[in-house]
This record gives C-alpha cells, structure tokens and sequence, in this order.
C-alpha cells in the first residue's frame, strides 16, 4: 500500500499544467533566468496572462453577440426600407391617372422620382403634341340648322302627302 502511494506521489509529480510546460521548458527557464523571475513570480505571470485571456475571450464572444444583433437590425432596417420604397412608389402611381407601373419603375426613393419626372416629361411631349394635332383640326362651331326634307324634286301630290304625314 505504501509503495502505492508513492507511485501516485512521483505521477502527480510527473503530471503538469500548460503553465508548468512553460515554466519547465530549457528556453523559458533560460527566461525566466536571465529576467530574474523567482518560480512565483514565473507562476503569477502565468496566471495573469490565463486570466487577462479569458477575459478577452469572454470580450469577444460578447462582441460576436453584438455583431449577431447588429446584423439582425440591419436586415430589419432593409426589410423596412423595401416596403417604404414600395409604398412610396404605388403612391407615386396613384398621383396621376397615367402613371403605370411599366412607367414609373426604381428600387430607390431617388429612382422613382427621377422615373416619374421622366413619365411627366414624356406626358408633357405627348399633350403638346395632341393639342398640337388639334390646332390643325377644324371642326365647325356648332351642328347645322334642322331643315326638312328636300321636296324640290317632289311632285305637288306627293308634297301634300308629305305634308300631311308630319301632322
């Protein structure tokens, strides 16, 4: 049993830490010689730098939550510029009874304006244009007067029937 328990003794001895790799290493106790660090002191440093490490890990995942929040606002924000976009368009439409929706085109607020300033120009050509053709149309001022029917080629009998048929 006693030899056991020194088994155990000279494996715990056996077993170390990542900070005792360090520490035991031929190029870090060259080190930790020549900038005069006691083995505490060694191991003090070790754990300062294990400590100020989670930290940062712990500082970054919560960065990573924040970009992930982030991220998710923006979408949200893209989403409602879109249906801002879309409504600001189908209102753009319902200004002017001419205005289609093959007319009036853009994915940006920028866009429909510069699309329905294009449509009001070409409505613009267009109206000019026919009240251009108008000009040269002549229609007269008002319908001609009522007159009967043309009874100079009738003979006198058929004009008394005529005659009599209106009454």
């Amino acid at each position: 049993m006693e030899k056991e328990n020194e088994n155990n003794d000279q494996v715990k001895d056996q077993e170390t830490t990542p900070a005792d790799n360090v520490i035991a290493s031929p190029d870090a106790v060259g080190t930790r010689q020549s900038a005069g660090l006691s083995q505490a002191e060694a191991e003090n440093r070790v754990t300062e730098l294990e400590t100020s490490l989670k930290e940062k890990d712990t500082a970054l995942a919560e960065a990573k939550k924040s970009l992930d929040a982030q991220a998710a606002d923006i979408q949200s924000f893209k989403t409602s510029l879109e249906d801002a976009v879309k409504a600001y368009r189908k209102q753009a439409i319902g200004t002017n009874q001419f205005f289609t929706e093959e007319l009036v085109t853009g994915n940006t607020i920028a866009e429909i304006d510069a699309s329905v300033i294009k449509v009001k120009d070409l409505l613009g050509k267009v109206k000019s244009g026919i009240e251009e053709e108008l000009k040269n149309v002549t229609v007269p001022a008002g319908a001609p007067g009522r007159t009967g029917p043309d009874t100079s080629d009738l003979s006198p009998r058929e004009k008394i029937k005529t005659g009599l048929e209106k009454k």
